[in-house]
């Protein structure tokens, strides 16, 4: 799962990299590490495969597939069973245990400046949820995604919920 860690460390840190000095200047660092920990990346794995599958690509770790009895052939051939709904759900709560990690160790001072990255982490983590509700299917349904509307409540709910926080110094 070493794999896992790394792939959600590259693939946040290049998100990050290209938005945070733009968002919160000062605070790249701390940012950075946050967004790495946080399941934005980790649910990337979710959004891809089918995509990933299509030209014949699986960037699953091999442990995952083998603890499941799966293998890349399944995947790229778009093979939907039990073996990869429970693969799936592990992965899932992977990524929910980087989440609430994420949010725990995020401190008082870094709460308020962090608002457009905790956006995006709330986002991810309802497409998370949608792709549970649909069990996982990626094959049929591979654009999972929340309406416009729903982010803009998200946004709105979190800015919200910021103006009722003290700002630090």
């Amino acid at each position: 799962m070493e794999d896992l860690k790394l792939y959600c460390y590259r693939v946040a840190g290049v998100v990050g990299l290209m938005s945070l000095n733009i968002r919160i200047p000062g605070q790249f660092y701390q940012t950075l590490r946050w967004i790495a920990r946080t399941g934005i990346a980790a649910h990337q794995y979710f959004a891809d495969i089918g995509k990933d599958a299509i030209i014949k690509r699986v960037y699953l770790p091999e442990e995952l597939l083998q603890r499941h009895q799966l293998d890349r052939h399944e995947i790229i051939s778009g093979t939907y069973n039990d073996n990869f709904v429970n693969m799936a759900e592990e992965l899932s709560e992977i990524t929910r245990s980087y989440y609430q990690k994420a949010h725990a160790e995020l401190s008082k001072t870094d709460y308020h400046p962090m608002l457009p990255s905790r956006i995006m982490a709330k986002v991810y983590f309802r497409i998370l949820t949608e792709l549970h509700r649909k069990r996982f299917n990626i094959f049929s349904y591979p654009e999972t995604k929340v309406s416009k509307r729903y982010k803009y409540f998200i946004a709105f709910r979190l800015w919200l919920s910021d103006q009722l926080i003290p700002k630090s110094a």
